[in-house]
């Protein structure tokens, strides 16, 4: 318990048993204070009663969770990057070639495209768009492919990004319909995938929907797929979740495994799938270090990098060592 002016804190703090993790909790408990003239004396309410009750109350309630991992990494540890102010609102991020010399990254407001080497982490940047919402990124062939939050997309050669402004952004309009996404990635032969966060149709209690799209000669997309991920599986992994409504953030494919990692925000949830969304686990993720996760990336090695937007902290990149099923 600590004290300060005017405040009790109270904490269940963080605990380990069994080398398990446990969730942290927060209480905060005001009262009245006043002086006598003897020195310091603290009068509390009438409703002091209801405040203790209230606080025995929280405080039984503080529930133990284990923070598992998929195989191959530690999801409680990560080495961990500190951003550039111009990236306090990071959201998507990807590779070239999956190599981890450079990571590109957008944030949501500039119509730039970002891009560093996270040992120097000073960032350079193109303007490739007017300022909108923008959520993603990702490489397909020798093209970046930036989504907006109502799917619209905007593609251009990577080695355009050298040039002072980029002017030649092929724009995709109207492929998906104008709802809420998040999360993009580029798949094998011009195959891109987009996942829904709010689409109408949608129930994200029980599903979500994925669009696949394909390349055109022009440079242009055209929907052709659509998949659907169960969120009664994930409910059925996840005991304490019976009533999630799943919103994702980010989506990548495993390069090892093939596999679907699908990162949420808002739920503070990892999701992995098969190539077809079927999902196969489920992983609550500890809040203090995910604290706000937008983008997910992997490298040619298997490392998940994993991109959280600046609330009150600076945004930071999260990178989780692979060794291995």
């Amino acid at each position: 318990m600590k004290i300060e002016q005017g405040t009790i804190n109270v904490e269940c703090l963080p605990l380990t048993i069994h080398h398990s993790p446990l969730t942290i909790h927060h209480l905060r408990i005001k009262y009245q204070k006043s002086f006598s003239a003897d020195g310091y004396f603290y009068s509390m309410s009438r409703k002091i009663l209801s405040v203790i009750f209230s606080f025995f109350l929280v405080l039984a309630s503080c529930q133990t969770v284990t923070f598992k991992s998929p195989p191959g990494y530690n999801l409680k540890e990560a080495d961990i990057t500190g951003l550039a102010e111009s990236l306090h609102e990071i959201s998507g991020i990807c590779f070239l070639n999956n190599n981890p010399d450079t990571l590109y990254a957008i944030n949501d407001e500039d119509g730039k495209l970002f891009w560093f080497n996270l040992k120097k982490k000073k960032p350079d940047s193109v303007k490739f768009g007017k300022p909108g919402d923008y959520e993603d990124v990702t490489v397909d062939a020798d093209r970046f492919v930036v989504m907006k939050s109502n799917g619209e997309l905007h593609s251009f050669p990577v080695n355009a990004i050298y040039a002072e402004r980029i002017d030649s952004a092929v724009v995709t309009k109207d492929a998906i319909p104008k709802d809420e996404y998040e999360g993009l990635f580029a798949g094998e032969g011009g195959k891109l995938f987009i996942m829904c966060k709010n689409c109408k149709g949608d129930k994200p209690s029980t599903s979500v929907r994925i669009y696949g799209l394909t390349r055109t000669p022009d440079f242009t997309y055209t929907a052709d797929t659509i998949y659907h991920l169960d969120v009664t599986d994930v409910k059925e992994l996840l005991a304490e979740e019976k009533k999630l409504s799943l919103h994702p953030s980010a989506l990548a494919l495993h390069p090892l495994t093939g596999e679907w990692y699908i990162i949420s925000s808002v739920n503070k949830l990892l999701v992995v799938a098969d190539k077809n969304f079927k999902v196969k686990q489920a992983y609550k993720l500890k809040p203090n270090l995910f604290r706000q996760p937008e983008g997910i990336a992997f490298d040619k090695a298997g490392n998940l990098y994993v991109s959280n937007e600046g609330k009150d902290e600076d945004a930071d990149i999260l990178m989780f060592k692979y060794t291995g099923k």
